[in-house]
């Protein structure tokens, strides 16, 4: 028997006596009910619904607040970019495991409003969901004490004892995730606003100060220190950027 039986008139009523209708989607059962209950037990949100995949959700809901639990789905940035066009008004999280710099990056490139993980308590993902809410972006605290303001917009500095990925850029950084993570360089420059040739350039440099010559060792890297999860992103999840204008982004 379901232990959280679906709220009735959840998916037609915006706010339900106040409260902030959250969605969760998370593929494991017992932390995704655990988090339900966490959620429920504050005045201020009700769960509207609590799916494990995207494809459960139904378009007619009407949420405040989407938490997006990353598992090992290789379409995970493709999940978060379906539930944004699904939800415009909903601002959504994303919770991992463990922070991750890779992971946190690419949230940084969608609309996400936050990346959380699975090390913080129930009140720090309660408080987040409320400051998300009104539209302040929340990140764990091991990468908001990272985070830093350029002229190019938020960026993820290295963490202190990253090794060789010490000496990249943060834009060198974006590049070698995404380019480990599967994208070519022109889907890579699509992604991030860039032309495919400064993006080559990056990328040269980048291969340089880390003394590779090609993109498996780069790969390598970057799962080995970190920049990458071990169940990674493969390229299925990337849409292809076959537009003629990308070359002039």
């Amino acid at each position: 028997m379901n232990a959280f039986p679906p709220v009735a008139d959840a998916e037609h009523t915006p706010r339900m006596a106040g409260r902030i209708p959250v969605v969760l989607v998370y593929e494991r059962p017992l932390l995704r009910d655990g988090l339900r209950l966490i959620l429920s037990s504050d005045e201020h949100l009700f769960v509207v619904s609590a799916v494990a995949r995207v494809d459960e959700l139904s378009p007619q809901l009407v949420p405040e607040v989407v938490i997006y639990g990353f598992g090992s789905d290789s379409a995970a940035i493709a999940d978060v970019t379906n539930l944004q066009t699904t939800y415009p008004r909903a601002k959504v999280l994303v919770l991992d495991d463990n922070a991750n710099d890779g992971r946190a990056l690419m949230t940084l490139r969608t609309d996400a409003r936050g990346y959380l993980t699975t090390a913080q308590t129930g009140a720090e993902i309660v408080a987040a969901v409320r400051k998300a809410a009104v539209g302040e972006r929340v990140f764990a605290p091991e990468i908001a004490a990272r985070l830093t303001v350029t002229p190019e917009g938020i960026r993820l500095k290295a963490p202190e004892g990253e090794g060789p990925l010490a000496g990249l850029t943060p834009r060198e950084r974006e590049v070698m995730t995404y380019l480990s993570l599967g994208y070519t360089v022109k889907q890579a420059a699509s992604t991030l606003g860039l032309r495919p040739s400064t993006v080559d350039n990056h990328k040269t440099r980048l291969m340089k100060k880390l003394n590779v010559h090609k993109t498996v060792e780069l790969t390598r890297l970057a799962f080995r220190y970190g920049l990458v999860g071990a169940d990674g992103v493969s390229s299925s999840a990337i849409t292809p950027a076959d537009h003629e204008d990308d070359a002039a982004r």
